[in-house]
């Protein structure tokens, strides 16, 4: 399995930052405040959608598949604005885009069930270090209900992948 190095350092990234994120936050909240947060978390989101909608539509795409890209962008927004600490919203995005770089990488896999099953399994291990690596930090915690909405937000990006 290869993947990008672009691929490869999101991932390191999103383990790496579990150190300081908080801390990020915490800080973020103090000078913008919460509302604020909110609102730039939704921004990013609906550019993320824009980008997702306007390559759907570029590609010409019927309106079934139109359609079905906009129903998976808003499960994705349900799913992140069901997570209790604001920070893990933002992993919904994060672990969305790991999952849907890692099925660019893997492009050249003709089994799109290999590539699926490829990806996910990457997803899955960048998740589970992510928060095996917390287990080590004295103000984190790691949480296998993490690493499950970890697992499924990637999900959600390898599906928009599928149906780009």
């Amino acid at each position: 399995m290869e993947l990008s190095k672009v691929t490869v350092g999101a991932g390191v990234f999103i383990i790496i930052s579990a150190s300081f994120m908080n801390q990020v936050w915490v800080f973020l909240e103090k000078v913008a405040g919460s509302d604020n947060l909110v609102i730039a978390c939704a921004s990013l989101f609906a550019i993320f959608s824009i980008f997702v909608l306007a390559h759907a539509i570029k590609s010409k795409r019927g309106f079934l598949m139109i359609l079905l890209n906009l129903t998976i962008l808003s499960l994705v927004f349900v799913f992140a604005w069901q997570q209790p600490p604001f920070d893990e919203r933002m992993h919904v995005l994060e672990y969305g885009f790991l999952g849907w770089l890692t099925c660019c990488d893997l492009n050249k896999y003709k089994s799109s069930l290999v590539r699926i099953l490829l990806a996910f399994l990457f997803v899955l291990l960048i998740g589970a270090s992510d928060e095996a690596f917390q287990v080590f930090l004295p103000y984190r915690t790691g949480d296998i209900k993490d690493v499950i909405v970890n697992a499924v937000s990637g999900a959600f990006g390898i599906t928009l992948f599928l149906v780009r």
